[in-house]
C-alpha cells in the first residue's frame, strides 16, 4: 500500500474531525462571539444532530459519532434537532449497504440559558438497530444542567414546524459543500486500499 495514499487518507479524515475534537464553541448566535461565561454552552452527545438554533441552521459534522459544545446566548433559545444513529448491517450481495442509518423526525426543545450556565442532553439509549428504530419512531429527550437537574423536555413538532425544519435542513447541508467533497475524495481513495488496509482504517476511525 502505497504511504502517500494512507497518508492522504488519515488527512482528509483528520480534516473532517478536526472541529469535532476541539474544545471550541459552535457559535448559534448572530454577532461577535461573546465570553464563555456570558453565555450558555450546550453539550451535543453522539447520536443527536442540531438543525438550528432559534431558527438559524448551525454546523453539523459528517461524522456524528462525537461531542460537540454549542455556545447559546442567555435568555430564550428554540433548538431543533433529530436522533440519528447508524447500525452495521450484514451484505446479502454486492450492492447492499453495509450499513443501516436510524433517524428520528425534528423534535424541539427550548432552553432558558443563563450566563455560565452548562446544559447536556438526556435521553434512552438502543443496544441494537431493532430498539433504534423503536427509540426514534417516539424520540424524545431531556436538558438537564451541569447539577443534573431538568431545565426541559423536548416536544415533537407540528407538520408546519417540520416543513421549516426540513428547509432549515437544506440550508445546513448545502453549508457542509466542502465536507462533502472531502468525503467524495475519501470515497474514492477507499476502493483503492486493500481489505486489510480498510479494516486497520475502521478500528482506527472507531477509537476516536
Amino acid at each position: 500500500m502505497n504511504r502517500i495514499k494512507i497518508f492522504s487518507i488519515y488527512a482528509l479524515l483528520i480534516s473532517v474531525l478536526s472541529a469535532c475534537s476541539s474544545n471550541r464553541l459552535v457559535q448559534t448566535y448572530v454577532g461577535s462571539t461573546l465570553a464563555k461565561n456570558e453565555i450558555g454552552v450546550l453539550t451535543k452527545p453522539e447520536n443527536i444532530k442540531i438543525i438550528s438554533v432559534n431558527g438559524r441552521a448551525v454546523k453539523n459534522y459528517l461524522l456524528n459519532r462525537t461531542t460537540v459544545n454549542y455556545g447559546l446566548e442567555t435568555g430564550v433559545n428554540v433548538v431543533l434537532f433529530n436522533y440519528e444513529s447508524v447500525w452495521g448491517s450484514a451484505k446479502k450481495d454486492a450492492d447492499d449497504s453495509p450499513s443501516i442509518k436510524v433517524l428520528s423526525v425534528p423534535t424541539e426543545v427550548i432552553i432558558h440559558a443563563k450566563a455560565g450556565g452548562n446544559y447536556h442532553f438526556t435521553f434512552d439509549e438502543a443496544d441494537d438497530v431493532l430498539s433504534a428504530k423503536a427509540l426514534a419512531a417516539n424520540f424524545n429527550a431531556s436538558i438537564l444542567d451541569e447539577n443534573g437537574v431538568l431545565v426541559a423536555n423536548s416536544k415533537t413538532l407540528t407538520k408546519d414546524s417540520m416543513k421549516q425544519a426540513m428547509k432549515e435542513s437544506e440550508v445546513n447541508e448545502q453549508g457542509q459543500a466542502s465536507n462533502k467533497d472531502e468525503l467524495l475524495a475519501l470515497k474514492a481513495l477507499w476502493k483503492k486500499i486493500g481489505e486489510s488496509e480498510k479494516k486497520k482504517f475502521l478500528a482506527w476511525v472507531f477509537q476516536q
